[in-house]
């Protein structure tokens, strides 16, 4: 996911699925780690907003291991989607 461009995927299958996914669901939570924070990729999946809840991993807060993250989960925020710590 990246802060100005929002949720991506790198084929343009997978992010036909997650849009149907999306369209279907009443609440949305969506995994990854840290290295994907930050990360722009083929196709646009939907914007940020689209998800109610994000499940990272800590060190997704640190610039210096992940330099996308913390911009990234900023947005995140600004986009209303709750973030959880595992």
């Amino acid at each position: 996911m990246h802060a100005e461009h929002g949720w991506s995927e790198f084929s343009l299958d997978d992010a036909a699925v997650k849009q149907a996914g999306l369209a279907q669901a009443a609440t949305t939570i969506a995994v990854a780690d840290a290295t994907k924070l930050g990360v722009r990729a083929f196709s646009q999946v939907a914007p940020l907003g689209a998800v109610d809840t994000f499940v990272t991993d800590e060190s997704a807060a640190d610039a210096d291991t992940h330099p996308g993250g913390p911009r990234t989960l900023e947005a995140l925020r600004e986009a209303n989607v709750e973030i959880l710590f595992a």
